[in-house]
């Protein structure tokens, strides 16, 4: 009887040990759990405004040794541009803009880019005439323009009519070859597309 009485009070102790422990452990799990939400109700979100790009320079070269470099100024959000009729090394400009990117392109493709941003106005033999795509590019192979006049009216008409995120892939997609990427190519052109409205033309 004394035994039996003994495993009795034995069993009723440890049972209660085990369910103190689970109170105790369910108890504390809660705690935790009212401070993490408590924690996380609190948090503020924090506004995160993205550095600009690094100042760069993207050369474009034509076949017979024209080349328009975009001196690409993201501080100062705008475009600086030279023209070449030469192949000319250009390195850098006096703001110490390197040329990190080229692109080769045809006349055919010239002549698409000017169709996309909506011809140009070019001035020849005392007359300003409205130039389609094929034109200017015809003009540009020809060898009996002014080159550097054309490129410049070129580059006045982007500046006028602006250019977006498709030109640059479109450039992109049909250029002869280019160390730009697609993926470069959609990083800048956000900043770009807001940049043509500042480009200035220093050919």
């Amino acid at each position: 009887m004394k035994k039996r009485f003994l495993t009795g009070l034995v069993s009723f102790l440890c049972t209660s040990v085990v369910l103190l422990g689970l109170v105790y452990a369910y108890a504390g799990a809660k705690q935790g759990v009212t401070k993490y939400k408590d924690v996380k109700n609190t948090k503020k979100d924090v506004e995160y405004t993205p550095a600009p790009p690094e100042d760069m320079g993207i050369s474009i070269e034509m076949p017979k040794g024209e080349r328009i470099v975009f001196l690409l100024d993201f501080a100062d959000k705008e475009i600086r541009v030279k023209s070449f009729e030469s192949e000319d090394v250009f390195q850098k400009d006096e703001s110490g803009i390197s040329v990190k990117y080229s692109a080769e392109i045809s006349y055919e493709l010239f002549g698409d880019i000017i169709d996309r941003v909506g011809g140009v106005n070019f001035s020849e033999n005392e007359k300003t005439v409205r130039l389609t795509g094929a034109m200017a590019a015809e003009k540009m192979q020809n060898g009996k323009t002014d080159k550097k006049a054309l490129l410049s009216a070129v580059l006045t008409g982007i500046s006028t009519n602006g250019i977006g995120k498709d030109d640059f892939i479109y450039l992109l997609e049909n250029c002869e070859s280019t160390n730009l990427s697609l993926l470069d190519m959609l990083c800048y052109s956000d900043y770009i597309t807001e940049m043509v409205d500042n480009i200035k033309i220093t050919t």
